[in-house]
């Protein structure tokens, strides 16, 4: 009878400590906070062993307390914490998964396949499980397809198992280095030679010219003799006293030879694209641009744009 008590005291004493190493995991390991630069991995990975695995804040409704997140940096490289209401905090940071069963240790994203490799760790692992969750193996490994869906499986031992990442998406674009990428219809996202990245909104974005075939577009480039679209005035139609937005872009011009000459006495030269303020406007005012070709077999570039006044009611 005394060591059945005693055998009830040491399984109580056990699941305490596991529950005072769990909570103790939820407070030193609070994640930071997700990086702005870097893209979300959303939703969520299922274990039939463990259950669910938060990828983002989001999936809980609890980023304002705890904003934690796993997120893929321009080079691929994923970093961050899910959260398991089973084994608490998932590491995907380069410092808790160092140390690997085998390299790659940290986790990342294939800039041509989209397929993961490296480790993630639970923190609070223990009595006899070492927290590892494989991203990659022979005839496993979750997958990032172009379309923004995961597939694929990770293997985390006899404890989390299989683990597939079916529920999971993201909007990153695996990188191709030295190349562009359109972020939506306005912003263009161009890659270094090292995978770090700069985004630009498309110059003629508020012109209907936006991001389009992983480039920004521009209004059609002017040839020889004279064409109407390579200016814009925005808007075209005005009350009198009022500016308007004057833009133009001339490829294979020489820049020194530009002009854009208005009606109602505005001028620029020097510049083969821009966008700047017009004068006044009080009448319809005509802008011609022109520009001389920097090719040979192109000679000059000719348009025009027109800004006209609303009429103003005038009682008999």
């Amino acid at each position: 009878m005394r060591a059945r008590k005693h055998k009830q005291i040491s399984s109580l004493t056990l699941l305490l400590m596991v529950a005072i190493l769990f909570v103790v995991s939820f407070f030193v390991y609070l994640p930071r906070a997700i990086s702005d630069t870097a893209t979300p991995i959303n939703g969520y990975a299922w274990s039939d062993n463990i259950g669910w695995i938060s990828f983002n804040c989001t999936n809980t409704a609890s980023c304002g307390t705890f904003n934690y997140g796993l997120s893929i940096a321009g080079d691929g490289t994923v970093s961050g914490y899910a959260w398991s209401d089973n084994i608490g905090w998932v590491s995907a940071n380069s410092v808790d998964v160092a140390g690997c069963p085998s390299a790659p240790c940290t986790p990342a994203l294939s800039a041509t396949t989209g397929a993961m490799t490296g480790w993630l760790r639970a923190i609070a692992n223990g009595g006899g499980w070492d927290g590892w969750i494989s991203l990659s193996g022979a005839g496993y490994g979750p997958i990032l397809a172009s379309n923004g869906t995961f597939s694929g499986y990770a293997w985390g031992s006899d404890v989390v198992g299989w683990t597939s990442f079916a529920y999971a998406t993201s909007s990153y674009t695996p990188c191709v280095p030295n190349s562009n990428v359109c972020l939506g219809a306005t912003t263009l996202r161009h890659y270094n030679a090292d995978c770090t990245y700069t985004d630009a909104v498309c110059q003629f974005a508020a012109y209907g010219y936006g991001c389009s075939g992983n480039a920004c577009l521009v209004p059609p480039n002017p040839g020889p003799g004279t064409v109407t679209d390579g200016i814009i005035a925005t808007p075209r139609l005005v009350r009198a006293g009022n500016t308007v937005q004057i833009s133009w872009d001339v490829v294979n011009a020489d820049p020194a030879s530009c002009t854009v000459t208005g009606s109602n006495g505005d001028f620029w030269s020097g510049l083969a694209s821009a966008t700047v303020t017009s004068g006044i406007i009080n009448s319809q005012t005509t802008y011609l641009l022109h520009c001389e070709g920097s090719a040979v077999d192109i000679l000059t570039y000719d348009a025009q744009t027109t800004v006209s006044i609303v009429p103003t009611f005038k009682e008999k």
